[in-house]
Order: C-alpha cells, then sequence, then structure tokens
C-alpha cells in the first residue's frame, strides 16, 4: 500500500532543501567576501593633466590570506620580490576589468587599462595596495562632472569610499574650485562620488 502523506512529506522535504540550497547559493554569490577601503589623491596640472593616486585598505580576513601566500618569508612585510609577486599574480590580472573602476569625465567614459608606481605594504595587519592611474589629459576647460567609483561586479569586493578620503591637489598657478558628492550606488556595494571641478577664469 502506498502512504500518500509519506510522499507528500518526502516532496516537501526534498523542495524545501532546493530552496535552501537556491537561495544559499544567491546570497553566497552577492554578498562580499572582500572589504577595501579606498583613498584618492587627484593632482590636477596646469596643462589639465589628472593624476590619480589610489590605495585600497584590505579588511584583516582578506589582508591575512594574501599575507599567507605571498609573505613568504614570514617577517611581516613585503619585501621587493614579494611586491613583485603580488603585482605579477594578483594585480595586473585586474586590468581586463579597469582594476574594478568606472571613471567619467563631463560623461564621457574612460577605460583604465594601465597603471604605474604600485606598492604593496602592511600596516596594522591590513594589507595595502598603492598605484597611479597614468595621466589622462582633458581637453574640456570645466570638468563639470568627474565620477569614479570602484565596483565588483559579481560583489564578491564591497570598496568603500568617503568624501574625506579624497583630496585635491592642483599647481599653484591653476585655480580650481570643487566639490564633491555621494550619490546612491545602485546595485553595486560600493560608494559612488561625483566631484566636481571646475577651473576658475582668470
Amino acid at each position: 500500500m502506498i502512504n500518500i502523506s509519506n510522499i507528500s512529506l518526502s516532496l516537501t522535504g526534498k523542495t524545501i532543501m532546493f530552496l535552501a540550497l537556491f537561495f544559499f547559493a544567491q546570497i553566497s554569490y552577492s554578498h562580499p567576501h572582500e572589504f577595501a577601503n579606498v583613498e584618492l589623491k587627484l593632482n590636477i596640472k596646469q596643462d589639465n593633466t589628472i593624476y590619480i593616486q589610489i590605495s585600497w585598505e584590505f579588511d584583516e580576513m582578506s589582508s591575512l590570506m594574501l599575507i599567507e601566500d605571498f609573505d613568504k618569508n614570514r617577517d611581516g612585510k613585503f619585501d621587493i620580490n614579494e611586491v613583485i609577486k603580488v603585482e605579477q599574480d594578483a594585480f595586473e590580472v585586474l586590468k581586463e576589468i579597469d582594476f574594478y573602476a568606472y571613471m567619467a569625465i563631463n560623461n564621457t567614459k574612460y577605460p583604465i587599462k594601465s597603471y604605474k608606481n604600485f606598492n604593496v605594504s602592511i600596516k596594522n595587519y591590513k594589507v595595502i595596495y598603492q598605484f597611479t592611474i597614468l595621466e589622462k589629459k582633458v581637453t574640456e576647460e570645466k570638468i563639470n562632472d568627474f565620477t569614479i567609483y570602484f565596483a565588483d561586479s559579481d560583489n564578491y569586493t564591497a570598496f568603500f569610499l568617503k568624501k574625506e578620503n579624497i583630496r585635491v591637489i592642483v599647481d599653484e598657478s591653476v585655480k580650481y574650485t570643487f566639490d564633491v558628492k555621494e550619490v546612491e550606488y545602485k546595485h553595486f556595494i560600493c560608494d559612488q562620488l561625483h566631484i566636481a571641478i571646475n577651473r576658475v577664469k582668470e
């Protein structure tokens, strides 16, 4: 004799298990496992060339994994050979995705495929990446809207960029005014900032 109630219970149990696994997978996929605080320094030259110096400070767990993988002599710091290894194995590949960066000037998007001056260090048990985006000459007299943020489309890494962690430095011969405002970060787990940088006419 077939027990209908047992079949029903069995199917219900399997359904619940399937749904639980499905939602767990979705949460695991969309929830970040790595966190980075971002600092930016924008250098604006007289000829409207912009250099952007970037710093990423990773959370302690992510830092621990990086230290475990690359601090081979276990001295609590990265020597020159270890810095090169981090750059080759863990950083250069990011140029395929523009180093997680989105940058637009006056609503024109600029891809970021090159960098210089990469360094990696350890401070207070946290790993810090530092690098400079190669200069970009802006032809417009006014940079009405400079937009920059860092975002991982898979949401594996969450980036946080606050207004107080942005510095704008200009040549003494050039006068600029600038204003920074935060905007809603939509579906990425990151902070997006719009920076209005206007050249003051003499």
